[in-house]
């Protein structure tokens, strides 16, 4: 594949960003971005995974994260936040291969900070 073609791939992926109704259709086309950046990867050695994934239109870590539901408890009942939690691990874990060093560490920080926040506002 040639950068022709991972720059008309970018663009596709950020329009249907631009055109996603919900944040479960966001989420959706989030998920398809780090799936085809893997894909382009196998195709390019010299593949840049950060730069594609801003050229699709996925913003700075922070950002990503809160699109993708960290949460922060607001207005949850303790069991409604024990879920929000568990959802949030799993999609880490199930993400896990979209990210690396860094990244990777400050998913894992902010896990462990979700958990540390819920228990501190509802106890153990």
């Amino acid at each position: 594949m040639t950068r022709k073609h991972f720059e008309a791939l970018a663009l596709a992926m950020r329009e249907a960003r631009a055109v996603a109704r919900s944040q479960t259709e966001l989420n959706g086309v989030d998920i398809a971005i780090r799936a085809l950046t893997d894909v382009c990867a196998d195709f390019n050695g010299q593949f840049d995974r950060d730069r594609f994934e801003r050229a699709c239109g996925l913003e700075g870590n922070m950002e990503l994260f809160d699109k993708m539901g960290c949460p922060t408890f607001d207005g949850m009942l303790p069991s409604e936040a024990w879920d929000a939690c568990n959802e949030w691990e799993a999609w880490v874990y199930d993400n896990a291969d979209s990210f690396s060093g860094g990244k990777w560490d400050e998913l894992v920080d902010m896990t462990v900070d979700n958990r540390n926040r819920y228990y501190a506002k509802y106890g153990e």
